[in-house]
Order: structure tokens, then C-alpha cells, then sequence
């Protein structure tokens, strides 16, 4: 069996690939509904496919095959162990509506709390009790405990008696062979360019569920502050990318900015479009396209510089964008109705925390590292834990598929030969010498090396062969020599030095 945590289009892909193959799979999403990000996307880039048309028989199939486990409204509490024998516990948060549920839309019609919507980043609101999208997967409703008053009237009025306000967290245990971490993003929350004071400055993201037909305005480009169609929209690129607190380039951000903008233009060809960048990076096959198209479409570029960004003012009922365009070396200022912020790409959140609890190490940036950028791209340090998606750095959605069918396939590989050969190189413990002191286990980054108590109660260091990379670390913290790496005593070492130097 494997172990899948994340249940965005990387987790969900990771999940059909290995029960294709025959293997059991838990797939432990800590939402209420499968899908992640991809599912609030408008049209995916170069189709200009519906995304929900990519994902809806992706969940369908997984919701129906019967070697996947789905474990929503779930986070890993616990995980132990190592390669064939990882240990995992799960806790399993209430969603207070049972199998039973229809999805007929009672419960929301009685509902009296409105707060707002995170599946349309609050451009709407929604009630206590929902369902995020009519395509949602699982196909039933849930509560939002942190805003239910605990009034009852959902549960009066369902026809199934599918609602119990009782029902408690629950822990599931099991043990998997393999894990596939396919955490997926959070969107970067500007701080910036006026976004949280006026209601016309507004995420890229947001504006894909804008644009989404099952979005807040069903599909029509209308500013949030009046319910108006915009004369003019600006967009400003690497809002929260390439600086000095976030250094990389999220990768999509260009390419992303340049649909959304060709698209409101084909709709709408008499909103002016202006784009605001400081480099345009529409890396890709197909991607410089959309570059040319917009050129050809009439929308205007303006570059800017990150020691001179461009500011949003207010201007009446409308916003003012100011910016020195870095070709012309002119200052600029462009009347704008609703600024759209192309933010940063951000590991999701408790992602670092997760790699603590796997003993998978991240960059500096918070995605997950992987074990060589180059020959072993999806597995990580730890042996059978293997890395899918943008969990491991920004990317689209088509590269995301395809490293999850490469995880899935590195993941099974162990799990098919039933048997895994380790290299003979690892710690072993001279329990006469051992005091039990404790450094070893200490700077042991793998979590191979365990001071425990043998049958007398005398601690002693003990070594998990299938943990151990051999790195020797331990071997130089003990203090009496009591811990060694097989095959590199200091006499064996010695004697390569000898051989090396005649």
C-alpha cells in the first residue's frame, strides 16, 4: 500500500497510477474536497480547456476505484517507521454529514450564518454548511464548525437524517509501503499595490473565479466594488516574486497573466488591457504565442523596474496606476478599474512542518528537496518517500501530471519487488562501550539512530539499517567511540590511504 498526502490534481493522478497497478492507496486531503488549486482555475493555458473538464473525471474515478481510500477533512498526526514499514495515524476531522447526503440544498436553504468563501477568495460568501462547486468530490455537504452556531435547523430539515452535530474526530491508522507528498500551493496574499484597501485590487486567482463560469459573477468580468463591467484592467506582474524575501520566479505567473489577458480582450474588446512587468517569462511550448497574440490583440506593456514599482491610487471612482516604463524612461500613468495582482507562488501551508514530520528537508524557499536536481528528481533523502507537483516547486499543471505518474511509478517499483536491497554501508553499536548519552540520535538527520532500553534497562543506541545512509555523523559525535560505520573503521581507512599513497 501507499500513502498519498494531498489531493490536488498531483495526489489524485499519484493515486489512479498506483491503484492502476493493483496497489492499495490512502489519499489523505486536509480539505473537505478533493481537487486543490486547479479546481478554482478558469481555462488551463493553450486549450483554453474548462479545468474543471480536466479534473471532474479524475475525482470521478477515484471517488469509484475500489483500491483508493479518500481520507478528506484529514491531516497525518503520526508517521513512523521506514521503506515497506512506514507507520501512519491520521486524524480525521468531523464533517458532520454522513453518506447519506443527497446534496439536495436544504440544509443551505435554512442556514442563517453567511461568512465568506474560500473557494472564491472571498469574492462571495457562503453559508455554514456547503458544498464549494456542484462538481465537488465527495459529493456531499459539510460544516464549517468554526462558523456553525450549532442551531439545528439543517439537521430539522434533512430528508435523510444525513447531519449529526455530534460527531466527533475520529484516528485511523495504517501501514503503507511507500508516501508520495503532493502538497500542492497556497497563492501569495499581497501586501502591496493597495490589495486589502480597494476592493478593485484583486489576485490573479480571483480573477480566475471571476472568469469561471461556476465563479461569484458566473463568468462575467465585473469589478467587485460595484458590480460594474471595467473600462480598463491592469495587470502587475511578479507581485510577491524575485525579491529579496522571495527570490525565485514562480514559472507560470507570465504565461498565466498573458491568457487572462488575451481572453478578457477576445471578450471584450473594448476594455483596455495593459500589462505591467519587469520580465516577461513565457517559457513553455506554445507559450511565447499568447506574447505575440496579445501584441497583435492591442494590449499595451509597460516595464518596470523593482527599484521603481509601480503604485496604485485611488482616482475618483476608479484607480490610477503609476509607473516610469523602463523602455521609454518615462513616467506613465494608466486609469485602471481593476488591478490585478499576479502573486506568488507559496508552499501550502504546514508544509515545512509536514517535511519535519517525514524527515524530508526543504529549501530555503519551503518546497520539499529533492534527493539530486538531476538524477533522482522525484524521490527524496528519505528511501521511499518520493515528492509530486508544485510541493517540490512552482510548475503548470500539465508538468504536475507528469511528475505525479513519475512519483507513482518510483513509488511502486519497491512495492512490486515486495523485497529492498540496501547498501551494507550503515552505523553499527558497540554496546559494551555505548553509555547511552544520547548525541548520536541527536545529529542523526535520518532518524535511523534510537536510544532505547535493552531487556536489563541499560540504554544503549540502536540503528534502523534501512534508515541509515551511512553518513558517519553519529560516528564522530560519540564520545567513546562506541558507533561506527561499517566498512570505514579508522584501520580500514588507514589501509585505502596506504594502497592510495603507494
Amino acid at each position: 500500500a501507499a500513502l498519498i498526502v494531498g489531493g490536488g490534481v498531483s495526489g489524485v493522478k499519484a493515486a489512479l497510477d498506483l491503484a492502476e497497478r493493483g496497489f492499495k492507496v490512502y489519499l489523505v486531503e486536509r480539505k473537505p474536497y478533493l481537487g486543490g488549486r486547479a479546481v478554482q482555475i478558469n481555462k488551463v493555458a493553450i486549450t483554453h480547456q474548462d479545468a474543471l473538464e480536466i479534473v471532474s473525471p479524475m475525482l470521478e474515478e477515484v471517488m469509484k476505484n475500489p483500491n483508493i481510500t479518500v481520507l478528506t477533512n484529514s491531516e497525518v498526526e503520526e508517521f513512523s517507521g521506514y521503506i515497506g514499514n512506514f507507520e501512519i495515524t491520521v486524524r480525521k476531522k468531523p464533517r458532520f454529514v454522513n453518506e447519506k447526503c443527497t446534496a439536495c440544498g436544504k440544509c443551505v436553504e435554512v442556514c442563517p450564518v453567511e461568512v465568506p468563501d474560500e473557494f472564491n477568495l472571498g469574492l462571495s460568501n457562503r453559508k455554514a454548511i456547503y458544498i464549494p462547486y456542484d462538481q465537488a468530490y465527495p459529493r456531499l455537504y459539510t460544516i464549517d464548525p468554526e462558523a456553525c452556531t450549532r442551531c439545528g435547523k439543517c439537521v430539522e430539515v434533512c430528508p435523510e437524517n444525513a447531519i449529526n452535530l455530534d460527531e466527533s474526530e475520529e484516528t485511523v491508522k495504517f501501514t503503507v509501503g511507500t508516501v508520495i507528498l503532493a502538497t500542492g500551493f497556497d497563492p501569495y496574499t499581497p501586501k502591496e499595490y493597495g490589495y486589502g484597501t480597494y476592493k478593485d485590487v484583486i489576485t490573479q486567482l480571483q480573477l480566475e473565479r471571476l472568469l469561471s463560469p461556476n465563479g461569484p459573477t458566473k463568468g462575467q468580468l465585473l469589478r467587485p466594488s460595484n458590480g460594474q463591467k471595467p473600462r480598463s484592467v491592469a495587470f502587475i506582474l511578479c507581485t510577491g516574486s524575485r525579491i529579496p524575501e522571495r527570490p525565485y520566479c514562480s514559472r507560470i505567473c507570465c504565461t498565466v497573466a498573458l491568457k487572462n489577458a488575451t481572453l478578457i480582450k477576445k471578450a471584450y474588446p473594448d476594455v483596455d488591457v495593459f500589462i505591467l512587468y519587469r520580465d516577461i517569462r513565457a517559457f513553455g511550448k506554445g507559450h511565447e504565442e499568447y506574447y505575440t497574440e496579445a501584441r497583435r490583440l492591442g494590449i499595451m506593456f509597460f516595464k518596470y523596474s523593482i527599484e521603481e514599482p509601480p503604485t496604485v491610487e485611488q482616482s475618483g471612482e476608479s484607480l490610477r496606476v503609476k509607473v516610469k516604463d523602463q523602455i521609454t524612461g518615462l513616467p506613465v500613468e494608466l486609469p485602471a478599474d481593476l488591478v490585478v495582482l499576479v502573486e506568488a507562488i507559496t508552499p501550502s501551508e504546514g508544509a515545512r512542518d509536514l517535511g519535519i514530520k517525514f524527515g524530508v528537508s526543504t529549501t530555503a524557499d519551503g518546497f520539499f528537496r529533492e534527493a539530486h536536481p538531476k538524477l533522482r528528481p522525484l524521490d527524496t533523502l528519505v528511501e521511499g518517500i518520493y515528492i509530486a507537483g508544485v510541493a517540490q516547486g512552482p510548475k503548470d499543471i500539465t508538468e504536475s501530471i507528469i511528475q505525479a505518474s513519475g512519483a507513482a511509478s518510483r513509488a511502486s517499483i519497491p512495492m512490486a519487488q515486495g523485497e529492498v536491497e540496501i547498501e551494507p554501508i550503515y552505523a553499527v553499536v558497540d554496546t559494551f562501550r555505548c553509555k547511552g548519552c544520547g548525541r548520536c540520535e541527536e545529529i542523526c538527520e535520518f532518524g535511523a539512530v534510537k536510544v532505547e532500553p535493552d531487556e536489563h534497562g541499560i540504554l544503549h543506541a540502536k540503528v534502523n539499517e534501512a534508515l541509515c545512509k551511512g553518513c558517519g555523523a553519529c560516528s564522530v559525535r560519540c564520545p567513546t567511540g562506541a558507533i561506527k560505520v561499517q566498512h570505514f573503521r579508522n584501520d580500514q581507512i588507514l589501509a585505502m590511504v596506504t594502497a592510495a599513497m603507494r
